[in-house]
């Protein structure tokens, strides 16, 4: 059985067939892994944590600091609480949210508090009643961005991408990131070629189909 952290596994990791096994320990380090998960993370969470910084632009930082609630050793959460995929492919894994990058997060957690008839019960109490002024805009415009958004953090409903793990003898095992548009079957081909391999015991009884 070997739970062993991609910091202490002899094995390398390449990415574009370039040998990133130093780099990845040292980011690893400066994250925390070891300090707050050790030998219970894959390469590929590590890889994928890089990634996310690297080419997405994601404050890796954002996404350990779902990793430390779900440990139970850092601030409460914002987001939704983590739930278990109940469909295949992914069927008995768990995701937990974490706030990503930029103006598509915040549109889908506005989007998301609004509801179907919550802007136009917004414009409604904001706007109606005569003329339109310049302050009755402002005032819109700051329910409708940081008023809706402040409130879904405040009730621990804010959206966002995965963080995707495995439990195992009470613990979290973190296999991956992921995604709404990412696909499931592209998450479990992922996991079950990567995963699978590092972390048998997580999938003896189940494995992504």
């Amino acid at each position: 059985m070997n739970e062993k952290s991609p910091s202490t596994n002899a094995q390398k990791i390449f990415i574009n067939s370039v040998d990133k096994t130093e780099e990845l320990q040292s980011f690893a380090e400066a994250m925390g892994l070891n300090r707050t998960i050790p030998g219970r993370y894959s390469s590929l969470f590590l890889v994928d944590l890089f990634a996310h910084m690297e080419i997405f632009g994601v404050n890796p930082f954002k996404i350990m600091h779902e990793v430390e609630a779900l440990e139970g050793c850092g601030r409460a959460s914002s987001t939704k609480p983590p739930s278990l995929f109940d469909k295949l492919p992914l069927r008995g894994l768990w995701h937990k949210h974490y706030l990503g990058t930029g103006v598509p997060g915040l549109v889908q957690n506005i989007r998301n508090g609004l509801g179907k008839e919550g802007l136009e019960k917004l414009i409604i109490a904001e706007l109606s009643g005569g003329e339109i002024t310049p302050e009755m805009m402002n005032k819109f415009t700051h329910e409708l961005v940081h008023g809706t958004y402040i409130r879904r953090a405040e009730d621990n409903k804010l959206t966002g991408e995965w963080i995707i793990f495995a439990k195992h003898n009470g613990e979290n095992f973190y296999l991956c990131l992921g995604g709404h548009t990412w696909g499931d079957e592209y998450i479990a081909a992922r996991i079950r070629e990567l995963c699978v391999p590092e972390f048998p015991f997580l999938f003896e009884d189940h494995k992504p189909a």
